[in-house]
């Protein structure tokens, strides 16, 4: 397949997440990653949460991307609000609408 064909196969591609299993995290409200390819790369995007994964492959970029959010979800979650600036501060919200830890 070429890139013109991969680019056409995945534009206005998307996919929900509604698990993070087998981590300990809830997804209470479901939320959509948007792909797009950019040459050989596939690019997975939660645009609310401006957060943004690449991979070789559409899965990967996936998988990329649903660890990334979790990397920020805990490191937003261990400072407080004041120490954040406007963007992040967002950012914590809006991760914090969406996922959950769970109790170990």
């Amino acid at each position: 397949m070429t890139t013109p064909d991969i680019q056409e196969k995945v534009k206005g591609s998307h996919r929900d997440v509604d698990t993070f299993a087998p981590e300990p995290y809830r997804v209470k409200s479901p939320f959509t990653v948007v792909f797009a390819c950019e040459g050989d790369e596939f690019i997975a995007s939660w645009l609310d949460a401006n957060l943004h994964a690449s991979g070789e492959t559409q899965e990967q970029a996936f998988n990329d991307l649903k660890a990334m959010v979790l990397d920020t979800f805990d490191r937003l979650e261990e400072l407080g609000d004041d120490e954040l600036g406007p963007g992040p501060r967002q950012q914590k919200r809006i991760l914090r609408s969406h996922i959950t830890k769970l109790e170990s």
